[in-house]
């Protein structure tokens, strides 16, 4: 098997995955619309819209953590996903400026995580994804805070 062959299935097994993943998730928020996707990753943002298309709900696309607690003062998204090292507000800033937060966040990053900001995502999050979601195992992660 070729390594963009390998890499084609992990891709598809990932977002089988993550389809499957977020329809449960979704299926709590059940009426509610508007997912919000923050990410300065564009590439990541595109992945995400791919696989919510088809789940009825309005996608919401933020650049940065700036645009995001802007959506967020306007609009009430029942599921956020979260970057959180981006240029300028991060998404650790926008955790730490959400108040009581009812709606699902899940939290992504590549990011290596300090004692501390683990204890804030406890606080702030109910999920938690490490990029990139294919590691030296071939496997992704995802891990319920």
């Amino acid at each position: 098997m070729s390594k963009t062959e390998k890499l084609t299935r992990t891709a598809q097994h990932i977002q089988t995955d993550l389809t499957a993943f977020l329809t449960k998730i979704l299926a709590r928020k059940a009426g509610e619309e508007g997912i919000l996707i923050c990410d300065d990753d564009e590439n990541f943002r595109a992945f995400f819209k791919t696989i919510l298309k088809d789940t009825g709900h309005k996608i919401l696309e933020a650049r940065d953590g700036e645009e995001c607690i802007k959506i967020l003062e306007r609009e009430s998204p029942s599921l956020l996903f979260l970057d959180l090292v981006m240029p300028g507000v991060s998404g650790f800033d926008v955790l730490r400026r959400l108040q009581q937060n009812d709606d699902l966040t899940v939290v992504v990053t590549g990011k290596s995580l300090e004692k501390e900001e683990k204890e804030l995502l406890k606080d702030k999050c109910d999920y938690w994804m490490q990029k990139p979601f294919v590691g030296e195992s071939g496997n992704w992660s995802l891990t319920l805070l």
